[in-house]
């Protein structure tokens, strides 16, 4: 939190959503920022998963004066104070642009496989589905990750992002009528990237800065935690 809070250029305000937890934790959230004019705690009256969660938060703030509404797990940890400010700049200098995020780091390394991808067919989500399959794919030149150079700092137009972490203004979420409710954990990402191209729309790749991710470190617990999206 204390990083997303450093963060500098921008007005920024932040939601917490719980996702209906099972413990105490939107109490002692509550408890924790009762005081805190920058952020605000509600809570999901069902575990309805990633979709319903974000959805959760985007009906809140949907009559709530902001610019941008950024995405992000609770996993993540940002150390570039100027990287929302840096994301802002070059949303607006792209094309038709719906959703841009940074480059995804997960244990230092850049995660190419979870980062970007093109739509999925029923094959790419095979060969994505295991692990051996992802490498024989790629192997053969047939994964549908994006396979960028590394030096390569440029900012790419892509179809679907990683749902860690994101941002887009306000009127786009809207617009392409939010995340599908359907699902509850994963698939949702490249859904969202349908409807953005639906629309007529892009997302791109910034590479030029990055963000880490704990990736996976909410559903390692053993007992349910905290489920909670940070937006504002």
């Amino acid at each position: 939190m204390d990083n997303l809070k450093d963060q500098k250029g921008v007005r920024l305000q932040i939601l917490i959503v719980d996702n209906c937890s099972p413990n105490e934790s939107f109490d002692e959230l509550s408890g924790a920022f009762t005081n805190d004019k920058q952020v605000d705690v509600i809570q999901s009256p069902i575990n309805g998963g990633y979709a319903y969660g974000n959805n959760f938060g985007l009906h809140f703030l949907s009559e709530k004066d902001v610019d941008f509404i950024l995405i992000s797990n609770n996993d993540i940890y940002l150390d570039d104070d100027y990287l929302i400010s840096r994301m802002t700049n070059e949303y607006e200098k792209q094309v038709k642009p719906a959703f841009i995020a940074p480059l995804m780091l997960v244990n230092s390394r850049e995660d190419r496989k979870h980062q970007a991808w093109r739509l999925p067919s029923f094959t790419d989500d095979l060969f994505a589905s295991l692990r051996t399959l992802y490498y024989m794919a790629k192997w053969l030149g047939i994964s549908n990750r994006y396979n960028f150079p590394e030096e390569d700092r440029r900012t790419h137009r892509v179809d679907c992002l990683n749902g860690s972490f994101f941002m887009g203004e306000k009127d786009v979420f809207y617009l392409i009528g939010l995340f599908d409710e359907g699902t509850f954990l994963y698939v949702e990402e490249s859904i969202l990237g349908q409807n953005v191209k639906r629309h007529g729309l892009n997302n791109y790749l910034m590479r030029s800065v990055h963000f880490h991710h704990d990736q996976g470190k909410t559903t390692r617990v053993y007992i349910p935690k905290l489920n909670c999206k940070d937006i504002g």
